[in-house]
């Protein structure tokens, strides 16, 4: 009797070192698969859901505009970055305004100049984009900024004044950094067409034919 009760409970322990050594082998397995999970989940050059590149995005990119909006408390040129999210920023604003175009902006966007008109002549007024801040001011004969000319650099621009019986049209150029100017009478019926690449300023003209039409350009 005895040894049967020994041989039961010596059945007894060996099963219950199995169960643990069962239980054990579970618990290790389990936390070396979470182990794996968080590894595979933060691992940096993986695809977890915590990897920042995964969405992430470069910011988008597009060209800037400028552009003119008239209403009835003047003229505001702003700046836009077409990218599709970018708004609008104001750069500047004026209450006196004539007909036409009040603002030009040289080739790079640095440098914007308004045209304040006047009851004989009118106001060039040159400010930085960035800022709005005013870098110089001129006064000259009358001249539409719409036909404005710059040179690619951005360092001058040109334009050709509107004349009168009284005074005959003039040849603008203009140091965009100092508002230095330089005039030259031109005949009446030059255009400005641009600034060539070695910085020469070129004219257009029309070529009449004998019976008084415009036949091309000159």
């Amino acid at each position: 009797m005895m040894g049967a009760m020994g041989s039961m409970r010596g059945r007894r322990a060996i099963r219950a070192r199995a169960i643990g050594v069962t239980a054990g082998v579970l618990a290790g397995a389990l936390v070396i698969g979470l182990a794996a999970w968080r590894s595979s989940d933060q691992a940096p050059d993986g695809p977890g859901r915590h990897d920042p590149g995964a969405t992430e995005r470069p910011p988008a990119a597009g060209p800037l505009v400028f552009y003119e909006v008239l209403d009835g408390a003047g003229s505001r040129l702003l700046e836009r970055r077409l990218d599709g999210t970018s708004l609008a920023r104001v750069v500047a604003a004026r209450s006196a305004v004539g007909y036409g175009r009040t603002w030009t902006v040289d080739p790079h966007g640095t440098t914007a100049i308004a045209r304040i008109p006047g009851h004989d002549d009118q106001g060039l007024e040159a400010l930085d984009v960035a800022t709005g801040d005013s870098r110089w001011s001129i006064r000259t004969p009358d001249a539409a900024v719409d036909q404005a000319v710059w040179a690619t650099d951005g360092s001058r621009f040109a334009l050709t004044t509107i004349g009168s019986d009284a005074a005959p049209r003039e040849l603008l150029i203009v140091e965009a950094s100092s508002g230095t100017e330089v005039r030259v009478v031109i005949p009446d019926d030059s255009i400005v067409q641009g600034f060539a690449s070695d910085g020469a300023l070129i004219l257009r003209r029309h070529l009449p034919s004998p019976d008084g039409e415009n036949v091309g350009w000159q």
